[in-house]
Parts: C-alpha cells; structure tokens; sequence
C-alpha cells in the first residue's frame, strides 16, 4: 500500500548524475496489481515487464471518470487529455532513472521518437541475430563437409622446416641478456716500492695495565696533516635585564556629611529666608490624606515574576471550545487491497527513503 505521486511534481533528480527528463515525458507510480490489470507483467518479479504498451485515449479518460483515483492513470489526467493522438504510450524503466519504473509518453513528438528509435533498436536485434544464424549455418556447414571429407594417402615431400615462433623466441632471449649503454672502465690502484715491506710499530700491553694510552704525534711523509683543539664556551639563553613598575592605587580616605531637612515654612518677608521646621500637625494631616491614594497605587500595581515556570501555560483547557490546537492527522485516502491488506493489523509504516510521496508498509495475520 502506497501513496501515489501528484502528476506535476518533477522527478528526483540525483545529485549531477541523473539524465535530464525528455520533453513531453512524466513519470508517474503504477502498483504491482494495477500493472497486472493492464497486461504490463511478463512474470511473477517487479521488473518484470513489456517494455512498452500503448493505451486507448479515449477508453481511460472515461475510465478515470468513472472510478477516480482507482484508476492508474488518475495523476496523469490532465498529460492523457492534452495527448493530440488517439493513443498514449507507457514505457517501462526497470532503473528507475527518472524516480519512477512507469514513464508516460503524451506529446505527439515524444510518442514518434521513442517508436522510432525502438523500431531502430529491433531492426539492429534482427541483424544480429540473422547474422548469428548466418554464422550457425557456415559452421554446421563446414563441419559438415569435414565429415564427408575424402583423404588421399600421398608420400611425404621433404621442405624447409619455418617456425611461427622463432622471431617471438630470439626476442624473449634478447631481453635476458645484458645490454651496455657505455664502454667499460679499468682502474689500478699500486703504491710506490719503498713502501712495500716496511716494519710496523706495534703496541703491545698487558691485560693488567690500566689507564689510558696516549697516541704522540708521528709525522708520516705520505699523510701531512695537522689538527688543532680549542675551547670555546657558547651561551644559548638571552640576555636578561631586570625592572620594575607601578601601578595607580587610590587609598581609602574617611569622610563624614552632615545635613538639615528643609522645612515647608516661608520667611517672614521675602523668598529668600531660611526656611523654617516643619510642623508634625501639618505632615500628620497629609500623610492621612494621600494614604488612601498610596494604598490604591499599591493595590493596582502589576509585580512581574522572573521565576516563571516555562511548562505551566502550555496546557490546554479542554473545557474551553476552539483552544484546542488541531494537531490531528487528516484522512486523505483510504487504500483497500484485497489479497494483502483486509483482516491484518498493521506492524510498520515508514517512508521511502529515496522517493518523495512514497510510503511503506507491513502488515500480518
């Protein structure tokens, strides 16, 4: 059981593999049964199929307007009606190139170049195999004729003995050989005869004597050379300097402030006086006054709260029509089959993974 795919979406294209879509060509889903139905199976396979079959316009309109989406050709609709032929053409693709097995053919162009390049492809399949029966022929014959061959017993005659392999022999032999790409070169190494057969000071000591053995200067005429030892001392770490900073500091410092409350009172005779202190009656009296209005500001005063639980909102209130978030699945269409599906439960649904639209399912007794 599978959703069918919408007539005007394009096919799946792979990623800058996959050939681009002919003009006047669409592929669409045809199930298994339907296929059957149509006379398009050749076996019991999924690819087993015709690789083509051409369908009545005509017929399958008023097919498709009778039975709906139960017809096969209900997504292409609209392709069959704007076919200018009486008849469409559905071709079959067992690799799926284009997304889909079942390609239909609507555009009088697109419907003539496939029948001609198949009425191409079946005259080269009958030249080849003409030419097969040709050659089954022309060995039947031949062996035919050694059968019936007539041998004449005739004295041998002696002739020059030439060997296909010879040439191919001297070459193998040729490569084992080493060849020179330049003359060879001799060398003699002597030394002058008086200073053949001369003593060697030797140096002998005991397995008792230790410490170490110093090797004094001796001048050879043949070998001249003097070596000399020096100390020197090397420094790989940098140099250094040492220095000091300091940084801004502001030390606390005590201070004290002493002020006087300013009173409502008024001077005697000008603005500028020194005001006079308050009277206790006179604050008394208006703090009795504004209390009413503090207490109502109080009272109507929004607190927000900063510590909100996130969750505690997110309920619905069943009790409340239309709250309720329509989350729910819709029923688009219902499918029946049958052989596969009627009085078994369901074990598992998943999508194609390749193929938009297309769902899968499994079902047991």
């Amino acid at each position: 059981m599978s959703e069918e795919k919408k007539a005007d979406e394009p096919a799946p294209e792979g990623e800058g593999t996959a050939p681009m879509l002919p003009e006047g060509v669409l592929p669409f889903f045809v199930s298994d049964s339907h296929a059957t139905k149509l006379g398009m199976k050749t076996g019991e396979g999924i690819v087993d199929l015709v690789p083509s079959m051409k369908f009545n316009k005509e017929q399958y309109v008023k097919e498709i307007q009778e039975l709906g989406f139960m017809c096969p050709f209900e997504p292409v609709l609209k392709q069959i009606t704007e076919c200018p032929l009486d008849d469409f053409l559905v071709v079959t693709d067992t690799a799926s190139t284009f997304g889909e097995m079942f390609l239909l053919y609507y555009t009088g162009p697109s419907i003539t170049n496939f029948l001609d390049a198949a009425a191409a492809e079946e005259e080269k399949r009958l030249a080849e195999e003409r030419r097969l029966k040709e050659e089954e022929e022309a060995r039947l014959a031949a062996e035919e004729a050694r059968k019936n061959a007539v041998y004449v017993d005739e004295p041998m005659k002696s002739r020059v003995y030439v060997s296909e392999t010879m040439d191919k022999t001297a070459e193998e032999i040729k490569a084992l050989e080493i060849v020179r790409d330049r003359p060879l070169y001799s060398l003699a190494i002597s030394r002058p005869v008086q200073m053949c057969g001369r003593k060697l000071q030797r140096f002998d000591y005991n397995h008792d004597r230790q410490g170490l053995k110093s090797f004094e200067k001796t001048k050879y005429p043949e070998f001249d050379m003097h070596r000399r030892e020096r100390d020197i001392a090397v420094q790989a770490a940098p140099e250094t300097k040492d220095g000091d900073s300091q940084t801004k500091w502001n030390r606390p410092v005590n201070m004290t402030t002493q002020y006087e409350s300013v009173s409502s009172g008024t001077g005697p005779e000008n603005d500028t006086a020194a005001p006079s202190k308050a009277d206790p009656d006179a604050l008394s009296a208006m703090l009795e006054k504004t209390l009413a209005h503090v207490e109502a500001a109080l009272q109507q005063n929004e607190t927000v709260n900063i510590f909100p639980d996130a969750l505690a909102s997110v309920g619905e209130d069943d009790g409340v029509i239309g709250s309720k978030m329509e989350n729910q699945l819709k029923e688009l269409r219902n499918f029946t089959d049958l052989d596969y599906s009627k009085n078994r439960s369901l074990s598992c649904i998943d999508w194609h993974p390749t193929k938009k639209g297309v769902l899968g399912v499994s079902v047991c007794k």
